[in-house]
């Protein structure tokens, strides 16, 4: 695990365990933490360790979704894990797809100020562009 780059992989592990446990608790973010950092890193007491904290079948979700995350970030040159470079692309598509909307519907509503609004085929276009825009930014969750 020497190549792989924890400062990358730490975030998903933080918010993996929130997700798992319904809390935030420091304690088990810092002792799977720690248990990476160690030399000689061992999954199945990794494993055994965790249940406590989150029972057998979601330790045993975490340390697979957490192993997979360390052999692609080993496997890689930069020891980030192609896994979480997706997940980056597709947040910032997404958070580039919410701008994009807020800005587009702050020039729509300005510009309805504009419209009178019996022209209801302006109005309609107008929905039908939002709505279509909605969709394609909650498609992308």
């Amino acid at each position: 695990m020497m190549k792989v780059n924890l400062n990358v992989i730490k975030p998903w592990i933080k918010k993996r365990l929130e997700e798992l446990l319904g809390m935030e608790d420091d304690v088990v973010i810092e002792f799977v933490f720690n248990q990476l950092e160690d030399k000689s890193i061992d999954p199945k007491m990794m494993q055994i360790n965790l249940t406590d904290f989150l029972g057998g079948s979601k330790a045993r979700l975490f340390i697979g979704e957490l192993w997979a995350l360390l052999a692609s970030g080993q496997s890689s040159p930069d020891g980030i894990p192609a896994e979480l470079i997706e997940m980056k692309k597709k947040e910032l598509q997404k958070r580039k797809c919410y701008t994009y909307l807020h800005t587009t519907y702050m020039q729509q509503h300005e510009g309805y100020s504009r419209v009178q609004f019996y022209d209801l085929k302006i109005v309609r276009q107008r929905s039908i562009f939002m709505s279509t825009m909605i969709s394609y930014c909650m498609f992308l969750n």
